[in-house]
């Protein structure tokens, strides 16, 4: 949450002191989990070499993973998900030849809405830095709905947050339905999406 509002060198210590809080006894998952988790702040921090190095950690620890060991909440974090993180870091590291196939998959193969919207927004985003506007403006598009289905505040901040370099392309034909689209769902949307000022309470339900 504090990556996503502005504070990713908050984030990174946060991320970095439940690190060593687990310590070396922690379920690989949730070693893997913990290290995907710095690697992303790291990278919305431009540490890029602590990024990668936690990433590849994380790999290892995924690698020694032993369902029978895990706690029941982490029944979420299959090998799908850790791909599909480990593309969104490769997107905040700009490295979209990277990350693009991941979240592709990612955002293919997820049934559920705000798996799909937060990965989308990612993707758009991907597609941006490759000069693939006109499917940066679909995929924004969908992530949107995505976004509205699951009425996640999260989610709905991620994909607005496309919205403003997407607006630099107004002459492609998909990035201005986009913005039709934003601007026709924006009632449906939680506060937090259409105000850009999250309240406590909805960043605790989501």
């Amino acid at each position: 949450m504090l990556a996503g509002h502005g504070d990713p060198r908050g984030a990174l210590l946060l991320a970095r002191s439940g690190m060593a809080g687990a310590g070396r006894a922690a379920p690989a998952t949730l070693r893997a989990l913990l290290l995907h988790r710095v690697a992303f702040a790291a990278a919305l921090c431009g540490e890029r070499r602590a990024a990668h190095d936690a990433l590849g950690q994380a790999a290892t620890a995924a690698a020694r993973r032993d369902p029978a060991q895990d706690p029941p909440w982490l029944y979420w974090l299959d090998e799908a998900e850790l791909s599909a993180m480990t593309g969104r870091c490769m997107a905040a590291l700009g490295r979209p030849l990277r990350a693009e196939p991941l979240l592709t998959a990612a955002v293919s193969r997820t049934g559920q809405p705000r798996t799909a919207a937060l990965y989308g927004a990612w993707l758009a985003r991907v597609c941006l830095d490759l000069g693939e506007v006109e499917r940066a403006g679909e995929v924004a598009g969908d992530a949107l709905l995505d976004a509205v289905r699951s009425g996640s505040a999260r989610a709905a901040a991620e994909v607005v947050g496309v919205r403003p370099r997407l607006a630099a392309h107004r002459d492609v034909p998909e990035a201005r339905r986009f913005a039709e689209l934003a601007t026709a769902c924006r009632p449906y949307l939680p506060e937090v999406a259409r105000t850009g000022a999250p309240k406590a309470a909805q960043i605790r339900s989501d």
